[in-house]
């Protein structure tokens, strides 16, 4: 898949993560921070795949699917996109219209990738560069879950995340394609933070169970 083919999966649509609030689990409530800020990687090493969506769409899915079981719980849920030009953000707000703005701007934030890839900016800037932007020194304590292949995460990423972890709790979501699997592993743990790996063919139904994982 190319991100210039308007394909299944390649694109994002705001009905169809408002829908993924009925995977919401019952009980996820216990383990679940109250407030959680999502970040996710829109590079153009992100928007491609070989099964069933882009790990760009995977990873925005799985997002959403932990923005709405944060959101049911009554916690706040904020966005942070990453990619080529400026980062969309969305502040934390709760409920279901806080999410909704979430899910606007996952929608926005894709389709501005897509359309600079399609336009041939293809380089991916370096992790550390684009998560260097990323303030939260005026916020209480907050979650920070990050999606991503976690290529290209230049040299001071490892250091930033860890620096950040000691004020807020960090988790990553390593997305890949099966069949590249074997290219990318290791990668993640590299950055020495707890990490779930999701697969970018899982169908979102199956999301919850991985996802679950990140906060026993």
């Amino acid at each position: 898949m190319t991100a210039a083919i308007d394909i299944a999966g390649a694109r994002l649509r705001p009905d169809d993560l408002v829908e993924l609030r009925a995977l919401v689990e019952t009980g996820a409530s216990k383990s679940l921070p109250r407030r959680v800020l999502l970040v996710v990687d829109f590079r153009p090493s992100m928007l491609q795949g070989r099964s069933r969506a882009f790990r760009s769409v995977a990873a925005a899915e799985a997002l959403t699917v932990l923005g709405w079981q944060v959101a049911e719980a009554g916690g706040y849920v904020g966005l942070m996109t990453l990619g080529t030009g400026a980062p969309v953000r969305v502040p934390l707000a709760s409920g279901a219209a806080g999410m909704r703005q979430v899910i606007s701007g996952f929608v926005r934030g894709h389709e501005t990738a897509a359309a600079h890839a399609t336009a041939g900016l293809l380089d991916d800037m370096p992790l550390d560069r684009l998560l260097s932007v990323l303030d939260l020194s005026g916020e209480e304590s907050c979650a920070v879950v990050i999606a991503s292949g976690f290529e290209f995460p230049g040299g001071g990423c490892a250091a930033l995340l860890q620096a950040l972890s000691a004020k807020h709790p960090v988790r990553l979501v390593h997305v890949t394609d099966a069949a590249e699997a074997e290219d990318t592993t290791g990668q993640d743990r590299a950055l020495g933070l707890p990490v779930v790996t999701l697969d970018a063919g899982l169908p979102p139904e199956a999301m919850p169970s991985v996802l679950a994982e990140m906060f026993r």
